[in-house]
């Protein structure tokens, strides 16, 4: 049975009585390392099948693969593969004594790092700073498709059709002017004669009481007018030098008499009552 061989006891008494007891206890103690030995290697294939789980649910470790940078592989290195900020060091060999490259203060660690020579990045920035300026120099040259002799074309055309909208407008503004004035002169003789005895501030309240007063006289006018007082006359005048001074002066002075101004509002009042009196509530 097994690995143990076991062998009946002797039926003498001797043997019985002697050995009962020892036989059964040596049996005992096979059967105890048996079931020892089966508990320890269905525990070591417990054990293994659990390392095996464990082995291929861990993923596998391979060596660190960077992807390619272009802020590192072209041109002054910006940044190392490490993430590291990339430095300068002098190369100390015999062959390239003094001479300067890009390295990374974790170089020695066996990871891998930045390093690239001075010079050989210097070259390739100002080959692409050429590559730049090409590629600039394309796109104006496709903006200036049009030759000089076009530009001034257009140029002119323009400077044309500006000329004509300002003309336009300034002619359609002086000729409302040139109207307002005409009304004012035909009405008011102050605006008609000369003026150059005045300054611009005394002629410009000159101006803004005759057209205050032409304001006013149209509305209080405005229901006896007639359409023949609206049609459009030329006006003439002609402007005179004043043979004396003293013509100047005497009519000035009648524009600051006061008893001249008393009489001239005494006239409007009753001019206005005579026209307006007769509506009720004042409803003029």
């Amino acid at each position: 049975m097994g690995r143990y061989s076991y062998t009946q006891p002797s039926m003498s008494e001797d043997y019985y009585e002697d050995s009962s007891e020892c036989g059964y206890s040596s049996t005992e103690e096979l059967i105890r390392q048996d079931q020892e030995e089966l508990s320890r290697r269905e525990q070591e294939e417990l054990n293994r099948r659990k390392q095996e789980e464990l082995n291929r649910s861990e993923p596998p470790q391979y060596p660190p693969q960077y992807p390619p940078q272009p802020e590192v592989e072209f041109g002054f290195p910006q940044i190392c593969y490490c993430g590291g900020l990339p430095k300068l060091a002098m190369a100390k060999t015999l062959n390239n004594g003094g001479r300067l490259y890009y390295t990374c203060d974790q170089a020695d660690d066996g990871e891998c790092h930045v390093w690239k020579w001075w010079d050989v990045a210097v070259m390739e920035e100002m080959r692409a700073r050429d590559r730049h300026v090409l590629q600039l120099s394309e796109k104006v040259d496709n903006l200036t498709l049009f030759s000089d002799f076009e530009t001034e074309q257009k140029l002119v055309r323009l400077e044309n059709l500006v000329c004509e909208l300002g003309n336009k407008r300034s002619k359609r503004v002086r000729k409302d002017v040139e109207r307002a004035f005409g009304v004012l002169q035909g009405r008011f003789a102050v605006v008609k004669n000369p003026s150059k005895i005045w300054d611009k501030a005394k002629m410009g309240n000159i101006m803004k009481a005759c057209i205050i007063l032409h304001n006013m006289i149209v509305g209080d006018e405005r229901d006896a007018n007639t359409i023949e007082e609206f049609q459009d006359e030329e006006f003439s005048f002609i402007v005179k030098r004043p043979k004396k001074a003293g013509n100047v002066l005497g009519r000035r002075k009648e524009v600051r008499d006061s008893h001249t101004h008393q009489q001239l509002k005494k006239d409007l009042v009753e001019h206005i009552w005579d026209k307006f009196g007769h509506l009720r509530n004042n409803n003029m």
